[in-house]
């Protein structure tokens, strides 16, 4: 026999656990329930009648894993853990209800029923490929502001003065436990001094997710934070930790008990040393050379490990240190001494994608843990506003890593979410199914044949610099920007941003002419959509055609601006082209994605537009 939910129906549940994480995702459960079946979802206090019943069960050998029971009368859901729990509920969810694991982010939605039939089975759950595995909400300035009343940082940067609002963050958080994750860094430079930043943090641990630093904040520590942290106490130091490393020390040691406080066991520790904004620590330290910077990284994580174990209450506590830029040269010259419990995470280059040497040349030692950090967003010269990430690339980079052991932890940059939720649904499944994911399956999962078609249109229009690296709109958006500041006489020269062989510019501005053609055809050329649900045609018109559009003109718009170098007065059609982009990316934030710009500052295209206008009329351009 079947159990058969009608519309309509009470539908009763049954939880021996008081875990805040299984109440928060059995409140989604329940708007799921009311959407598809217009069914009331109450809490019962008989297991035996409750029609869905999650019962702890320590038999259960994986840990976040689960059993799904159903027969006639029940589903019964069994689990090791709080994750197990949740991860249950969204498999039916998914399975069962239809809602895609993003389908916020997607703003799509499964057809209403009048009954939904579970057949009699058992589903147990399968232990993923990757152990810790999450994403990273880096350069977030879209989502700082889409919504307001997340309150303000305290942060002296001008891309992140606003936190993002907790409404926006608990949809953040339930999309990626729909997709099986389990860790969340929820920012940059987040300070958990400040108390708006602090609910980054416990809203994550509250909705059941490990939580973590970005690469530049050791023990959640930035060199902001660090200034602010003692101008607060009256007192003035500099971060220098090779002359003075006693205030740096004991700014570590109350943010790590502070970030204990407030996450507790769910905390993965990140340890390292950087300088301020991203840089290099020889970058804003005098006192460390570059060629010692090897040797008091390495003492800085020996220090940071002490004061994690003083705070720290499990026997081994979860810890990483991630080998970004310069840390991926120290480490692969052999200049890096990380504490063996620490687990070592190499990063791909943000502009091509590739995993960096060390990746490739460092032998593993076997007694120790390794991951990964990849990007589908990058700034500054990648994917930002618009998605630039090749799922074969991808899928080629996930194998190596797999074929290393590197399965321990694994972290995607992810920007504002929603721009990139191909890449990130993509991600996602690698990392659960590993070498037994399929491209083709997964974009027959995506979209219909015809419009799969157009997306390799689109991936395939991208201009190629040298084979693996493509100019993106974060390219474009700093080619703009260093063309403006080369006409107002603030840059020397812009010869370094061509990057074209031979710096030969004509051949770039017949590359860009090209891109944009074939951008624009995408655009012009897609009747595949007339025959989808309106909400599906939407998101396709969202995450393909209009992004389409937004690259074709901003190929455009590089092509019209190293042109106007050498003819200054086609400087007006570089401003319509701004002016352009931004009016057909008002598309884009209509309905519920009204003001989804409003905290745009990575790419500050309404700057460059008052920039451009107040160049044209009231100045003359410098001669080249």
């Amino acid at each position: 026999m079947n159990l058969t939910l009608h519309h309509g129906q009470e539908i009763s549940y049954f939880s021996n656990t008081q875990n805040r994480a299984i109440k928060l995702a059995l409140e989604q459960f329940s708007d799921d329930l009311k959407y598809v079946l217009g069914a009331n979802f109450t809490a019962s206090n008989n297991a035996d009648t409750a029609t869905i019943r999650l019962l702890k069960d320590d038999s259960l050998s994986d840990n976040e894993g689960y059993r799904i029971e159903i027969d006639e009368n029940q589903i019964r859901i069994s689990h090791t853990d709080h994750l197990g729990a949740v991860y249950g509920l969204y498999h039916i969810s998914h399975a069962f209800l239809g809602f895609d694991p993003l389908w916020f982010w997607k703003q799509v939605f499964p057809p209403k029923q009048q009954q939904i039939i579970f057949a009699r089975q058992t589903i147990d759950s399968i232990q993923p490929v990757y152990h810790y595995r999450g994403w990273f909400l880096n350069d977030e300035d879209l989502l700082s502001l889409w919504h307001t009343g997340g309150g303000k940082r305290d942060l002296d940067y001008p891309h992140y003065q606003n936190v993002a609002a907790p409404s926006v963050m608990k949809r953040v958080y339930e999309a990626l436990l729909r997709l099986g994750g389990n860790l969340i860094i929820p920012g940059s430079f987040v300070n958990v001094m400040n108390s708006d930043e602090a609910k980054l943090v416990t809203q994550a641990v509250e909705q059941g997710l490990y939580v973590s630093q970005h690469h530049i904040e050791p023990l959640g520590v930035t060199a902001f934070s660090f200034e602010t942290y003692w101008e607060k106490r009256g007192q003035k130091h500099a971060f220098e930790y090779a002359k003075n490393p006693e205030p740096v020390r004991q700014t570590w040691r109350d943010y790590a008990q502070k970030w204990w406080e407030l996450a507790g066991k769910q905390t993965i520790w990140q340890l390292g040393l950087r300088g301020r904004g991203d840089r290099p620590i020889w970058d804003y330290d005098p006192t460390i050379s570059k060629d010692k910077a090897g040797q008091f990284i390495s003492q800085a994580l020996a220090d940071q490990w002490q004061i994690v174990r003083e705070f720290d209450t499990r026997p081994t506590p979860l810890a990483t240190t991630t080998l970004w830029a310069e840390g991926s040269e120290l480490m692969a010259k052999g200049q890096l001494t990380i504490p063996k419990a620490v687990t070592i995470i190499f990063s791909d280059n943000g502009q091509t994608q590739l995993m960096q040497d060390d990746f490739h040349n460092l032998t593993r030692d076997p007694s120790r843990t390794y991951g990964s950090y990849y990007h589908a967003g990058f700034w500054i010269h990648g994917s930002h506003l618009v998605q630039g990430t090749r799922l074969d690339k991808m899928q080629r980079e996930v194998r190596s890593m797999i074929a290393k052991g590197d399965t321990h932890y694994a972290i995607l940059n992810t920007a504002n979410i929603r721009e990139h939720v191909l890449p990130i649904a993509a991600f996602s499944q690698l990392l659960d199914q590993g070498l037994s994911w399929d491209q083709e399956t997964f974009m027959q999962q995506w979209a219909p044949a015809k419009i799969r078609e157009v997306y390799n249109q689109f991936f395939d229009a991208f201009v190629l610099l040298d084979g693996e690296r493509s100019i993106q709109d974060g390219y474009i958006w700093m080619m703009c920007l260093q063309l403006m500041l080369f006409l107002q006489g603030k840059r020397p020269d812009f010869k370094h941003l061509c990057l074209w062989p031979d710096n030969d510019h004509a051949g770039l501005l017949n590359a860009l002419d090209k891109a944009s053609i074939k951008m624009n055809e995408i655009v012009t050329d897609f009747p595949e959509l007339a025959d989808l649900p309106t909400d599906k045609q939407i998101f396709f018109e969202h995450n393909l055609q209009e992004q389409a559009r937004m690259m074709g003109t901003l190929y455009r718009l590089g092509h019209e601006f190293l042109t106007a170098i050498h003819q200054k007065q086609r400087l007006p059609q570089v401003l319509d082209l701004v002016e352009k982009l931004l009016a057909d990316r008002e598309i884009m934030a209509q309905g519920i994605w009204e003001n989804w710009y409003r905290g745009e500052t990575k790419e500050c295209w309404e700057s460059l537009r008052l920039d451009l206008n107040a160049m044209i009329n009231t100045t003359t351009p410098p001669a080249t």
